[in-house]
């Protein structure tokens, strides 16, 4: 090996040069990553098992993210929806069991029924008393940027029905929507 290299430097006047520059760097690398001072992507990235994230929503509301011993990733948040017809509703939205890939990556895309808060009480839509169900699209993404940290996206899509009238004509009365929702939270103690 020593004897390529000193081909090297004897081959041109600047690769001697080039070739001391490169070790000097190699060796501030490996000080560095031993000290500490150079996080490891692989290291950043991994979450703290039986922990619980805390944070908020771009919405300004509450965001919690609990990770099982296990390393399973359990997320909760308070989100706001708009529907055409029947105004804002709030939502709790529930994503369980991710697992945590590679880079610190998690997600889910869910169908659920019932998540909002129309079916609680009739509704009167259109001069006749109804009552509601919906069917939601859930879809949340999420990374653990540092070991302390995660963030996000989180949307859910709501089509409503009327529960007396579904079975004949399958059409929606209603849509709602978050948009995309961003959240950020961090690992409380």
């Amino acid at each position: 090996m020593r004897q390529g290299l000193r081909q090297l430097k004897d081959a041109t006047p600047t690769a001697g040069r080039e070739v001391t520059r490169m070790r000097y760097v190699v060796v501030i690398a490996i000080a560095g990553i031993l000290a500490g001072n150079i996080p490891q992507a692989a290291e950043a990235a991994r979450p703290k098992n039986g922990a619980t994230y805390r944070g908020k929503t771009s919405q300004g509301r509450t965001m919690e993210v609990s990770v099982s011993r296990r390393g399973r990733v359990d997320a909760i948040a308070d989100v706001r929806t708009q529907c055409r017809t029947l105004g804002r509703s709030t939502s709790i939205a529930v994503a369980v069991m991710m697992r945590v890939r590679t880079g610190g990556r998690f997600g889910e895309r869910s169908i659920d029924v019932e998540q909002l808060d129309v079916t609680l009480s009739p509704i009167v839509l259109d001069g006749r008393r109804r009552s509601l169900f919906d069917v939601s699209k859930t879809t949340l993404s999420g990374i653990f940027t540092t070991r302390r940290r995660a963030s996000g996206t989180w949307r859910v899509q709501s089509l409503i029905f009327d529960r007396g009238t579904f079975t004949a004509d399958k059409q929606s009365l209603d849509e709602c929507d978050t948009g995309v929702i961003g959240w950020n939270a961090r690992l409380r103690r």
